[in-house]
C-alpha cells in the first residue's frame, strides 16, 4: 500500500512540473538559502521534496504617453504564483509545511507628481483565500485600491514569515494561489515625470526570510 501511494504521489509531482515544462519553466531543487539571482525565473522545490513555488507572469507596467491623460483608465498588471504542498511518503504523518512570503523592490524610479504625494503606484496582494493583505511594516495602505502605496519605495517587505500550508481530508496534496496586481494610477493631472519610469519587483516564496 506505501509503495501504491508513493507512486501516485510521484506521478502526480511527474504531471505537475511536466506542465511546467511545457511552458518553458525551469526548476531548480534548492535548500533553504536561495540564490536571488533564481527568483521568479522558475519552479523551485524545497529540500524535502514538499513544497513546490511556482512563480506567476513578470509584473510590468510599462507606462507610455497614451497612459498620461485624462480619459485614459489606470494601468494595471497581475501575476497569480502558487505555492503546493505534497505529502511525503517518508514522512506520512507530516500533514503541513511553513512557507515565507514577501518581496523585494529592487529598482523604482516612480515619482509622486503632486505636492501632497498622492499615491501613484500600489501593489495589491490577496492570499489564497482571496483576502487581502491590508497591513505590511512600513507602507501605507490605501483602501481605495485595497493595495499599498509603493510610488518611490524600495526595499524587501514582509507578508508572512511562516504562512502554514496543510493538507485537508486526507489529500495527498494541497495549493495555495495568491494573487498580487500593480496598479499606476490615473490622476488625471501632468505625470509627465513618470513617462519613463522603472520598477523592478521580485515576489519572494521561499522556505526562510532570506538573509539579505
Amino acid at each position: 500500500m506505501k509503495k501504491k501511494s508513493l507512486l501516485i504521489i510521484l506521478f502526480s509531482l511527474i504531471i505537475i512540473i511536466g506542465g511546467l515544462l511545457v511552458s518553458k519553466a525551469a526548476y531548480s531543487f534548492l535548500g533553504p538559502k536561495i540564490d536571488q539571482d533564481l527568483i521568479q525565473k522558475g519552479v523551485i522545490v524545497n529540500t524535502e521534496g514538499t513544497l513546490i513555488f511556482v512563480p506567476g507572469d513578470d509584473l510590468n507596467l510599462n507606462p507610455s504617453i497614451d497612459n498620461f491623460n485624462s480619459t485614459t483608465k489606470n494601468l494595471v498588471s497581475s501575476t497569480k504564483p502558487k505555492v503546493i504542498f505534497l505529502k511525503n511518503e517518508k514522512e506520512p504523518d507530516k500533514t503541513s509545511e511553513n512557507y515565507y512570503v514577501g518581496f523585494r523592490i529592487n529598482n523604482n524610479s516612480y515619482k509622486y507628481t503632486t505636492d501632497n504625494e498622492t499615491p501613484e503606484v500600489i501593489l495589491s496582494i490577496m492570499d489564497e483565500n482571496n483576502n487581502y493583505i491590508n497591513s505590511i511594516n512600513n507602507l501605507k495602505y490605501i483602501e481605495e485600491y485595497n493595495g499599498f502605496d509603493i510610488t518611490n519605495k524600495k526595499d524587501l517587505y514582509d507578508i508572512n514569515l511562516s504562512k502554514e500550508i496543510s493538507l485537508q481530508n486526507n489529500k495527498t496534496s494541497a495549493i495555495h494561489n495568491w494573487t498580487f496586481t500593480l496598479t499606476f494610477v490615473n490622476l488625471k493631472t501632468d505625470q509627465s515625470l513618470n513617462e519613463t519610469a522603472e520598477l523592478d519587483i521580485d515576489l519572494l516564496f521561499l522556505d526562510e526570510k532570506p538573509t539579505v
